[in-house]
């Protein structure tokens, strides 16, 4: 398995920071780690470098709006986008709606309205971010897809808990960052296979939904195995 010092020595000779044999300095680890946590940090909020989806649900009580985070009233790991949204009640899923910007849910006029659930809001604000329903279901579950979480290392022993195709990416991403933090030139072969790397893994990301319809079209009625 793969550490985070592993990683960082070997950007470190990638870019020439270090020669092969060398001991890297305390401060210099200390240093390059905390790159790696602000570079799997930045990549986070890049959907097309994280390479799955997650589904959560949780019981509606008919409130509002709910806390999401570990210490939230949707006691998950908070995210920074949810992706889509459904209500399940019984055997049958109902789609939520996510608006998008604040501003559309603040224009509801009348947003206490208990019944079944058709739109959502995400505010991600930290720690907690705040999920809105509306109307506000007291029955059933809702269910939450978000992107998955990239690793949150908290120590160069840390083993990188990622897919096999990521190591590559990263490493080449941290020597390119790192001909910046030690001075050196610019280096363009590393250049390039830092950005052939993060391309194929964002290619092989990339989800693109099925083109629909505007209504109003005329289209053939066929059956649809997502609405029955």
């Amino acid at each position: 398995m793969t550490t985070a010092s592993d990683l960082i020595e070997l950007a470190l000779r990638d870019s020439g920071a270090y020669g092969e044999g060398e001991t890297v300095s305390a401060g210099d680890s200390s240093d390059c780690f905390t790159t790696l946590q602000q570079l799997l940090a930045l990549w986070q909020i890049d959907g097309m470098m994280v390479y799955s989806q997650v589904t959560s649900s949780f019981v509606p009580t008919g409130a509002v709006s709910y806390t999401v985070g570990a210490a939230g009233t949707v006691a998950i790991v908070r995210p920074d986008k949810i992706e889509s949204a459904f209500w399940r009640s019984g055997t049958l899923d109902y789609p939520i709606a996510m608006l998008d910007s604040y501003e559309e849910y603040l224009d509801i006029v009348q947003k206490t309205l208990g019944s079944d659930p058709q739109y959502a809001f995400y505010l991600p604000s930290y720690p907690l971010g705040t999920l809105y329903l509306y109307p506000q279901p007291s029955s059933g579950t809702v269910h939450l897809t978000r992107i998955e979480r990239l690793p949150s290392l908290t120590s160069v022993t840390d083993t990188i808990v990622l897919p096999d195709a990521y190591m590559l990416p990263i490493r080449y991403s941290l020597g390119e960052i790192f001909l910046m933090m030690f001075s050196l030139p610019p280096n363009q072969m590393l250049s390039r296979m830092a950005a052939n790397a993060r391309r194929m893994v964002g290619r092989n990301n990339l989800r693109i939904n099925s083109l629909g319809m505007p209504a109003g079209i005329p289209q053939r009625l066929r059956s649809n195995i997502l609405t029955g």
